[in-house]
């Protein structure tokens, strides 16, 4: 359309162009090379001669919205033409593009976000709300929570997620979250060891107390107990120490183990 309009002003602001070689060379144009041209003017500046053109489109021009109008203009020092076109297929083909990657961005999108929330919910989310839910079965029941059927399905769907996932258990467990839900775990079974029964239904009861306020109660009263103390004497200690050397924990733990499985 451009190059059309500058063959156009050439032949039209011509000074020995007239009013009817340049409608005969409109008419051509419009019949041949721009079919969408519907208005056309001209203005000559060494004479001020203002000649204007209208077409049939085969459309109401009234209908075109501001968007769908093209209008170029060409000037030069002899003089100034204009033209007006019909732009509405080329618009509808701006639109469908504008449209398709519109859509193609929010695929990227939707899928970019499947992509990282995937990760996301397997390595942080999950194991977060993991850790909380035995932090809540540690609260209700500190000493014999492993015992529970709550805590069998909980270590249940440990196996569940790792089939889910595409890490191996491996990855999994060398994850920092893993680590705080091994801490935690370790934290109930030296509860149990260092409160007792007695101890733990202290904590018990502390921890409850403050759930609902957001905070550990620890200057609460405790309660008297009866206790019997029992003395365990391993004979020739110091030697089983010199033989095993770090070994001699386990050797310790295994004795504790058969007391207290005992009592």
């Amino acid at each position: 359309r451009p190059s059309t309009m500058v063959v156009l002003h050439g032949q039209v602001v011509n000074k020995q162009s007239s009013f009817v070689m340049a409608q005969k060379a409109l008419n051509t144009t419009v019949r041949s090379v721009a079919p969408s041209l519907y208005a056309y003017n001209s203005r000559v500046y060494s004479n001020e001669n203002t000649m204007d053109f209208t077409f049939d489109p085969g459309f109401d021009v009234s209908t075109l919205r501001d968007r769908e109008k093209l209008r170029i203009v060409v000037r030069d020092s002899q003089g100034r033409t204009e033209g007006f076109f019909e732009n509405k297929d080329a618009k509808k083909a701006e639109a469908l593009v504008e449209l398709l990657m519109t859509i193609f961005v929010l695929v990227v999108w939707f899928l970019g976000v499947a992509a990282f929330a995937g990760p996301v919910m397997t390595l942080v989310i999950t194991p977060i709300e993991r850790m909380v839910r035995l932090l809540g079965m540690l609260t209700v029941d500190p000493l014999g929570y492993q015992t529970n059927s709550r805590f069998k399905k909980f270590m249940f769907e440990e196996d569940a997620l790792v089939k889910k996932s595409q890490w191996t258990k491996e990855v999994l467990k060398g994850m920092e979250t893993s680590f705080l839900m091994s801490t935690i775990l370790r934290i109930g079974s030296l509860m149990k060891v260092g409160f007792g029964s007695a101890g733990v239904e202290i904590i018990r009861h502390n921890l409850q107390q403050g759930q609902n306020k957001n905070m550990l109660i620890l200057n609460s009263q405790g309660s008297t107990v009866s206790c019997i103390f029992l003395f365990c004497d391993v004979r020739q200690f110091t030697d089983a120490t010199e033989c095993l050397q770090e070994e001699v924990f386990v050797f310790t733990n295994r004795i504790a183990a058969v007391v207290h499985s005992i009592c």
